[in-house]
């Protein structure tokens, strides 16, 4: 995702476990495809990964049309050339 929190790219092997096809995520920002609680959790993943390079462990409950379903995330920055976060790179596990 880059800064704003929008995809740039989506992969996952089971797409059931997306909020949406990955071809409806790119372009979008999580705050428009998640629940506000959900997107709460990702964006504070990211944040901590701005400040330190990378998050880890934090939980997301998202309600999915096969029920309710909770992830970690592992949230990791990509700088720029004057150090700023300009992208993450966000890998969830279903738990």
């Amino acid at each position: 995702v880059d800064a704003e929190g929008r995809y740039l790219r989506v992969h996952a092997v089971d797409q059931s476990i997306l909020v949406a096809p990955p071809e409806a995520l790119i372009g979008r920002a999580g705050a428009d495809v998640m629940p506000a609680e959900a997107w709460a959790v990702c964006r504070a993943a990211m944040d901590e990964a701005a400040r330190t390079g990378v998050s880890r462990g934090l939980q997301a409950r998202l309600q999915l049309p096969g029920g309710e379903r909770w992830f970690e995330m592992s949230v990791s920055a990509v700088r720029d050339r004057a150090g700023r976060a300009a992208r993450f790179v966000a890998i969830s596990r279903d738990v």
